[in-house]
């Protein structure tokens, strides 16, 4: 059940980026993004996908690439967030 709900995934993966678990973090992300399709039912999932993916590249010392994929984060999440 655990495996095919990606956003309980999410929520994993805001607990570990919380307590700086970037190990544990990048896994997780390994997770969601093998449950994500281009037009799947929650597109803002991908959007939180690429917003932890910028973190996790932020705290690795990648600037650059962070802004990028933060760039792609603010594009697909929408303005509520």
């Amino acid at each position: 059940m655990w495996e095919e709900r990606p956003a309980l995934h999410l929520v994993d993966a805001w607990s570990a980026y919380e307590r700086f678990q970037f190990d544990r973090l990048a896994a997780i992300l390994e997770k969601v993004k093998a449950h994500l399709v281009p037009g799947g039912p929650a597109p803002s999932w991908s959007g939180e996908l690429h917003l932890l993916l910028g973190e996790l590249q932020y705290w690795s010392g990648d600037g650059q690439n962070s802004r990028r994929i933060f760039e792609t984060a603010r594009e697909l999440l929408p303005d509520r967030h």
